[in-house]
């Protein structure tokens, strides 16, 4: 069978904040988002009031938000998947505007066999914004929203440490030989060596305890600094290290913003991955499936 290939370039990303936690009750998603608002005014210097859909201008009160919200609840009434909800805020109208959504996403949980609720907040980085001010939504977004984790999203870095291949081979062997030409085989990267540390996929061990990678900059909460030991990671070559008050850490692994195609940010990375035994805790906290 000839196998079909798939070509990645890589080009200038997107950038994006992404603050993940399982869904409760504490803080509520206007309190969090009116927080995270405010934090992203202060340090992005944006002024994120607009509907993304409706382009209504929102009051950024807490009132003002829980009244956006509900009027969003009922649009959603209205659509045929209400067990995912999002809200979503911009600046302005233009190709270089800055998006914040606050979501909510119905997951399966194979450890306990059983769909549960992921909550999200995201916000768009613009590429001249420096590592100070995003240490800072790092370190204030995520304590207050009880984080599990926070990282800045790269599509490239998600596919590396082995896993655009490990997910193309998991594929293949849950079907048949005569489906297997319907996959594309990934191919490397143009201009980018896969010399990381290889990590298992995100859906096959415990996130909430052990980190799925490391990114440019990362929020681990207490129950992961407290997995992976402090004394492992103070002892890791970051660029910035934050002990946070509540046992959480930010975590930066350059001053700038971090380039897969730039064999010293991709070594130090590497050095980062394999000084704190990320593969090998993984492994330990395999999910393991019937």
């Amino acid at each position: 069978m000839t196998e079909t290939t798939q070509e990645f370039k890589p080009v200038l990303e997107g950038r994006a904040f992404i603050s993940e936690r399982l869904a409760r009750s504490e803080p509520s998603r206007e309190q969090s988002t009116f927080h995270a608002l405010n934090i992203l005014a202060r340090e992005l210097t944006v002024k994120l009031q607009h509907d993304i859909d409706t382009e209504r201008l929102v009051e950024l009160t807490e009132t003002g938000i829980a009244r956006w919200m509900a009027q969003r609840d009922e649009l959603n009434e209205l659509s045929e998947s209400r067990l995912s909800q999002s809200y979503g805020l911009v600046n302005h109208f233009s190709d270089d505007a800055v998006i914040f959504w606050w979501r909510r996403r119905p997951f399966y949980s194979p450890s306990k066999k059983q769909l549960e609720f992921r909550e999200e907040l995201e916000c768009t980085i613009p590429h001249e914004v420096t590592l100070e001010p995003l240490l800072n939504v790092f370190s204030q977004i995520s304590s207050y929203f009880q984080a599990d984790y926070s990282y800045t999203y790269n599509l490239t870095l998600r596919n590396l440490h082995g896993r655009a291949m490990r997910g193309y081979e998991r594929a293949l062997a849950k079907r048949p030989p005569e489906e297997h030409r319907r996959f594309l085989k990934p191919d490397p990267y143009e201009g980018v060596t896969d010399n990381l540390p290889p990590l298992l996929l995100s859906d096959e061990f415990d996130r909430l305890r052990v980190p799925d990678g490391v990114w440019w900059i990362n929020y681990w909460s207490p129950l992961q600094v407290e997995t992976v030991g402090i004394e492992r990671i103070r002892t890791a070559n970051w660029a910035r290290l934050i002990e946070l008050p509540n046992g959480g850490a930010t975590l930066a692994v350059t001053e700038e913003a971090f380039d897969v195609t730039n064999p010293a940010h991709m070594a130090r990375l590497g050095e980062i991955v394999e000084h704190l035994q990320l593969r090998q805790l993984q492994e330990h906290y395999r999910i393991q499936r019937d």
